[in-house]
């Protein structure tokens, strides 16, 4: 299976979740495949730059962060003792710790205590969450929505975790906890679903599996989200525009707002993408996929357009391509629009 993931995630996820760009009234249904077929008109022109997510299964990866522990005897100075005797067996993650500044660790070590003493749901491995929390702040890019449709949730997630790693921490300590309850930004309040540990979700890490089905119910609302069967009443997977715009919003403690082909042209898509990027933001985008894929927009690199694909890959393409493609882009009002 290791295998199969990582072909998929180098020939550009040939079968990448979909978004729905059809109000809830008309869903489009799991597994509807376009004329176009699964690979769109840009994917040969893109480059897949990392698979982040593969460091949680990489023996290499786990060596490197075992020299880097070795080589620091001193980085757990100063940090609760039980959150250091649960990472001592999980390198990855108490290396991410290890090379955390003394002010990003002091925003999430009242989480990450909390995840070490407090009770938490049933089936939860306080190591295996410290370690996957961890190594997803360190590089949000492992995030990953596994076998799930739930890129528009993974997105927001990742965002998340770049921006407000105390914050990501925070949400992920309350949905493991006894109660399962938590607060976004703004008040709104999510619970983790009865079926977050489903049998069905492959390669997510365990924050994944407490965020994105609760950020999915959330994002759902009335129609509610089977995270089991990955849909909500209707049978649709995914979210629509005006859900992502609901989930970021709450999430954020910000009005978001979505420009889409209803609204915009794909040369003022395409331009408030550069002026969130401008304005220190990594947008939240909708590019034509199949029929949608949500990721993360990144800065360019060698002038070409980087994303961070919630299958855990990073890949660039051109700005052309990009462009031609970007179906919906998702950011904070406060971003002017020219």
């Amino acid at each position: 299976m290791l295998s199969s993931l990582l072909a998929l995630l180098l020939t550009g996820c040939a079968h990448a979740p979909m978004a729905t760009p059809m109000p809830a009234a008309e869903p489009r249904m799991m597994g509807a495949v376009q004329p176009d077929g699964w690979h769109g008109p840009w994917l040969p022109t893109m480059d897949t730059l990392s698979v982040p997510s593969l460091d949680f299964a990489n023996p290499f990866k786990a060596a490197e962060s075992r020299d880097y522990l070795a080589k620091h005897p001193g980085w757990d100075d100063g940090l609760p003792k039980d959150v250091v005797a649960l990472l001592k067996n999980k390198p990855l993650g108490a290396a991410a710790l290890a090379r955390w500044d003394a002010a990003t660790r002091g925003r999430v070590l009242d989480s990450l205590s909390a995840i070490a003493q407090k009770p938490l749901a049933p089936g939860l491995d306080r190591a295996d969450l410290l370690n996957d929390l961890l190594a997803e702040l360190e590089v949000p890019a492992r995030v990953t929505q596994g076998l799930k449709w739930t890129c528009e949730s993974a997105s927001v997630q990742i965002l998340l975790a770049e921006r407000n790693p105390a914050e990501y921490a925070r949400l992920v300590a309350g949905l493991a906890s006894a109660d399962g309850k938590v607060k976004l930004a703004d008040g709104a309040a999510i619970a983790r679903v009865p079926d977050w540990a489903s049998k069905t979700d492959a390669w997510r890490s365990w924050p994944s599996r407490l965020l994105q089905p609760a950020f999915a119910t959330y994002g759902n609302g009335p129609l509610g989200y089977d995270n089991t069967h990955d849909r909500n009443s209707l049978g649709a997977s995914g979210l629509t525009d005006p859900q992502v715009v609901k989930l970021a919003s709450s999430v954020f403690g910000r009005p978001f707002a979505a420009l889409t082909p209803d609204n915009s042209t794909a040369a003022q898509r395409m331009g408030w993408y550069r002026a969130g990027l401008d304005a220190g933001w990594h947008p939240i985008v909708w590019v034509e996929w199949s029929s949608g894929h949500v990721v993360v927009g990144e800065p360019d690199r060698k002038q070409r357009v980087v994303i961070d694909n919630p299958f855990g890959a990073v890949h660039s393409l051109t700005p052309t391509a990009f462009q031609d493609n970007l179906h919906s882009v998702y950011l904070p009002v406060e971003v002017k629009q020219d």
